[in-house]
């Protein structure tokens, strides 16, 4: 069969695949389920507890300075529901929290995770039923959760991931993974082992916010080391999910260069892709101006007799290099 030459709106393989799409499900006034954005259309479950007026602040991108550009990385809800979580978002109160076990806004905190829990093992995109991951964006309420975890057992929750300025200063016996804004060494180096069952990551100089796109706190490589080793622990604590990224990349190059489809190379992506040529600085960000480069400039200017030949290839957990 010959390759296209040239970009034909009109042919088969331009019918462009649905993007994987799924409605938010309401739990409460503050807190929202998201099942999974993944071509599988399920996946373990994810309880994220989100600052207090998250929506007005780190999660509107109104809140960028003018000149500012918006940053492509997806809110958290996206990007964990992208990597094949179920997820409920609980937006916690607004007021500054001073928490401990017997406050009634730490109560109330405790109800929200159990409906969440109760959300994640009725719905029907959930495939892991008994345990669930907990990723905590409110410094002041870690310490009162892992002091209560015999209450986060009993709901599920197998695993906690945690953003604040400094290590949670009491033991856990549950895994933990703590981000913290503390110096990387010894501080980090002596609390990793002197603290059984909790993993300290350190990124200094940047606040807890960093992970967030639309805070000014938002630092790309940091956020993107974050993400890979939450995915890491995640994914051994609940047992998933797990995707062939060899199998997607192969499906991405044989549309990009054999195949040559615009639309079915898009299709292998996420809903907002970047990809960034290094040799030739051309590429595109965001889905309207990669499709435009792919169609435009790329995939029909490629040679007829246009082959792939690996020359190495490292498979991580989250990308292909």
């Amino acid at each position: 069969m010959p390759l296209a030459t040239a970009y034909d709106p009109a042919s088969p393989n331009e019918v462009a695949p649905p993007l994987p799409s799924a409605p938010p499900v309401t739990i409460g006034p503050s807190s929202e389920l998201q099942p999974p954005l993944s071509r599988r259309g399920s996946g373990p479950g994810l309880i994220i507890l989100l600052p207090g007026g998250f929506n007005a602040t780190f999660g509107n991108p109104d809140t960028l300075p003018e000149g500012v550009a918006k940053p492509l990385d997806p809110l958290p809800v996206q990007k964990w529901a992208e990597e094949g979580f179920a997820v409920v978002a609980i937006t916690l109160p607004e007021d500054e929290m001073e928490l401990t076990g017997d406050d009634a806004t730490f109560s109330d905190v405790l109800n929200q995770i159990r409906e969440a829990a109760e959300a994640l093992k009725a719905h029907p995109s959930v495939d892991i039923k008994d345990r669930f991951g907990l990723v905590v964006h409110e410094e002041a309420i870690i310490r009162a959760l892992l002091l209560d975890s015999d209450r986060l057992k009993e709901d599920g929750i197998a695993c906690v991931v945690s953003f604040s300025n400094a290590p949670p200063d009491v033991p856990s016996d549950m895994p933990v993974m703590a981000h913290t804004c503390i110096p990387q060494i010894p501080e980090a180096e002596q609390l990793n082992g002197a603290t059984p069952n909790m993993k300290i990551h350190c990124y200094p100089s940047t606040t807890p916010q960093f992970v967030f796109p639309y805070s000014m706190a938002y630092n790309t490589a940091f956020a993107g080391s974050a993400h890979t080793r939450n995915l890491v622990f995640l994914r051994k604590h609940l047992g998933g999910p797990t995707f062939d990224l060899e199998a997607i990349w192969e499906e991405h190059c044989y549309w990009e260069f054999e195949g040559r489809s615009v639309a079915r190379t898009m299709a292998t992506m996420v809903a907002e892709p970047y990809v960034n040529h290094v040799p030739t600085m051309t590429g595109g960000i965001g889905r309207e101006k990669l499709t435009a480069f792919y169609r435009d400039h790329f995939i029909f200017c490629n040679p007829p007799d246009t082959k792939l030949q690996p020359v190495s290839r490292t498979v991580g957990p989250d990308r292909i290099i």
